[in-house]
C-alpha cells in the first residue's frame, strides 16, 4: 500500500525484538525497501549493506545489491563501488530479472563518449 512509515515501524521492531528469528533475513531487507521507499538513502543503503554483510546467500540477494547500488548513486557517492555491485548482479544472477535492470543502469552511469575527432 506504499505506507513505507508504517512498514519501518513494523520491520524495526521485528528487527529488534526478534534479531536472530527465522525471517531477520527478509525484515532487514524490508525495512531497508521501506527506507528506499521513503527516499531515506543513508538509512535504507546501511539496511542493504547490512544484509549484504550478513546474508550473502539470501534469495533477496540480487535486489539487494541493486537497491544499495541504487543508494549510493542517489547518496552521489561511491558510485564507482555502485557500478562494481550493479555488475556483480549480472555476473552472479544472469536470470534474474535484477540483472536486466542492474544493466539498464549501468547504461545511464556510463560517461557519454567523446566525439570522434576528425
Amino acid at each position: 500500500k506504499k505506507d513505507y512509515d508504517l512498514a519501518a515501524r513494523g520491520f524495526e521492531e521485528y528487527v529488534t525484538r526478534f534479531p536472530s528469528g527465522a525471517l531477520i533475513d527478509m525484515a532487514v531487507y524490508n525495512l531497508g525497501e521501506a527506507y528506499y521507499g521513503q527516499g531515506k538513502w543513508e538509512a535504507a543503503g546501511r539496511q542493504f549493506a547490512s544484509a549484504l554483510e550478513r546474508f550473502p546467500k539470501s534469495k533477496m540477494t540480487p535486489s539487494t545489491r541493486l537497491l544499495y547500488a541504487l543508494c549510493l548513486i542517489n547518496l552521489k557517492r561511491n558510485v564507482a563501488e555502485a557500478r562494481q555491485y550493479l555488475e556483480s548482479i549480472p555476473a552472479d544472477f544472469p536470470k534474474s530479472p535484477e540483472a536486466k535492470e542492474a544493466a539498464a543502469v549501468l547504461k545511464k552511469l556510463s560517461p557519454a563518449k567523446p566525439a570522434s575527432k576528425r
